[in-house]
């Protein structure tokens, strides 16, 4: 005589299976996240240098410790907005 067997019953894993499943898993999105961050470290790197390489002297000394392009980017605002403000007070011309 045949009893009838649940499915869930049949198809389960062992506890030890279903955490290695799990670690499998997290190891390959692990992977998978390290090549995303290992991409946005090149590009990063890219964008430092494009920058570092093309500003003037004077303002490479005060971006020279910018671990962001975003960081490095916004110093040089600060820099130029600085600059314009100054010139604007010390000419007759308007600045607007």
């Amino acid at each position: 005589m045949v009893k009838h067997v649940d499915h869930d019953v049949l198809h389960a894993k062992p506890r030890s299976v279903r955490i290695v499943v799990a670690v499998v898993k997290t190891h390959n999105q692990s992977k998978i996240l390290m090549e995303i961050l290992r991409k946005w470290k090149i590009k990063v790197s890219k964008a430092m240098h494009a920058l570092k390489t093309t500003i003037e002297e004077d303002i490479l000394e005060h971006i020279w410790d910018a671990t962001t392009p975003k960081e490095a980017w916004d110093t040089v605002l600060v820099f130029y907005q600085r600059r314009m403000m100054l010139d604007c007070t010390f000419t007759t011309r308007s600045c607007r």
